[in-house]
Order: C-alpha cells, then structure tokens, then sequence
C-alpha cells in the first residue's frame, strides 16, 4: 500500500527470521541504545535506517521524595535498615542471582534489607533460596506503586548478565535513588561509572558487594553521583524530549514517503 513502516526496537535479542524481514520492510527502524543497534549490525538490510532514541522517564512521577514509613511496615522491612532494591523480571539475564550471592557476603558485615520488586520463572526458587540461607530479603512480587517504592531504596542494584538499555536505572536516577549496575549491554550509555553511578564486571558478586557497600557508607561520594545522575536524566532522558525525538522521526519517515502528518497525527 505504500504506507512507511516504523519498527520499533528495545530489546538486544537477535531474531534469525524477522530480524532480516523487518528490516527490508521497514522504512525506519528506532532502538533504545546502540547495545540494541548492534543486533542488527549483521543484518544488511538495515543499514541506513538505523536511529537510537534512548528511553525516556516522567520526571514528574519519578521524583526525589520522603519514603512512606507505612509502606515500608506494610514490606516488613526493618526501619533500621538500609533497603537495597531490585526493580525487574525474576530471570536469568536479570542477574538476581548475582545479587543474592552478595547479600550473603555483605549482610553479614554491613547489616542491610533487599526488596525485590518484580515477578518471573525464577521467583519461588530465589525465594526459597534467601529464606534458606537467612538473608532479609522482601520479594513484593509485581506492583504498580514503583515510585514510592524506590524511595524507600537506599540503592538500587542493576546486576544484569544482558541489558538492551536498563529503564529502572533513568528512573532510580530520577528519584534520588543511588544506582549500582553492572558494565553490559546499554548500561554503560545510561550511567557514567563513578561519576552517575558505580558499575561492576557482571557475574562478579564480590564486585558487587563492594559497590553497594561503598554506596551506603561513602555518603560524600554517592550524593555527588546523585546529583550528577539527576542533571544527567534531566538532560537525556527527560520524556518529553523523548517524545518529541520519536514524533521528529515519525515527521522525517512520512515526509520521505511524500506525506505529512495532520494536526490528530501529531
């Protein structure tokens, strides 16, 4: 019909059959980091239409503010203790597992609480794993009140194997929230190690471990990343500007295809 197609690209997973078929059909293809780029890297079809338009976060939803005690009672977490935080799926690429394995190295020397926000395959197995060896860890399984519940987080943890672009980071970050996240995938173009965020090797829980403590103890240090990484979400990641990158890509594909879009469109 000669309508443009705009594929839309946010995970790093390649697909051997509609990478290369999406790729002739498309007239513009958009991911959400040159992680995710890299897909399709190999795919010949898709060169010259590549554009990265990284994610972007409600600056007026996600916003430094007082934790709610009564939330915090309502997790049964222990006021007296720093809360770590994991926001995602429970699964493999996710890396909770990493995260589990520094508890039980740092728990015992820096008394802290984990929530874990988010459900997945490996749920009931990490679960049952973290009851097992003792560590305070709160699985909230899958909510809706992300926000309030990162404001409870002294830190929130990132420890994943692959990650096209790492969205809980822009949010963390625009919260207040200080982010610990390991160096793969598009992490590394959202957080700038040492100065927004502390980033480690992935599979590395001793790596892992000293990030977080450092965050909890190293108060000077971590609140000149806070502020770094709120300036640096305001500057990138900010979602108006993010819509208005996306409906600039949309006016330059129709204007190429000779059409414009009406006033409803834009």
């Amino acid at each position: 019909l000669g309508v443009p197609l705009l594929w839309h690209v946010r995970v790093d997973d390649p697909d051997p059959w509609l990478d290369g078929l999406l790729s002739r059909l498309a007239s513009t293809i958009v991911t959400n980091s040159a992680a995710t780029a890299a897909r399709l890297g190999v795919v010949p079809a898709a060169a010259g239409k590549l554009t990265i338009v990284p994610n972007g976060v409600d600056l007026a939803h996600f916003s430094p503010g007082p934790p709610d005690p009564g939330l915090r009672d309502a997790l049964g977490l222990d006021a007296a203790l720093p809360v770590v935080g994991f926001f995602g799926r429970l699964e493999h690429r996710k890396g909770v597992d990493v995260l589990l394995d520094a508890a039980a190295r740092v728990h015992t020397k820096l008394p802290m609480a984990f929530l874990i926000v988010g459900d997945g395959p490996l749920g009931d197995r990490l679960a049952a794993r973290a009851a097992a060896e003792g560590l305070p860890v709160c699985f909230a399984g899958r909510r809706d009140d992300v926000s309030d519940l990162m404001r409870l987080c002294a830190v929130v943890v990132l420890p994943s194997r692959r990650e096209a672009f790492g969205r809980v980071l822009i949010e963390a970050m625009a919260t207040g929230v200080p982010v610990v996240a390991t160096v793969v995938g598009g992490i590394p173009e959202v957080c700038r190690d040492g100065v927004t965020a502390l980033l480690v090797p992935s599979e590395d829980p001793d790596a892992l471990a000293v990030a977080i403590a450092l965050t909890l103890t190293d108060q000077d240090a971590t609140a000149a990343r806070v502020a770094a990484a709120a300036a640096d979400v305001r500057a990138r990641f900010d979602l108006a500007a993010h819509a208005a990158r996306v409906h600039g890509v949309y006016a330059q594909t129709l204007a190429r295809a000779g059409a414009r879009p009406t006033g409803d469109e834009a």
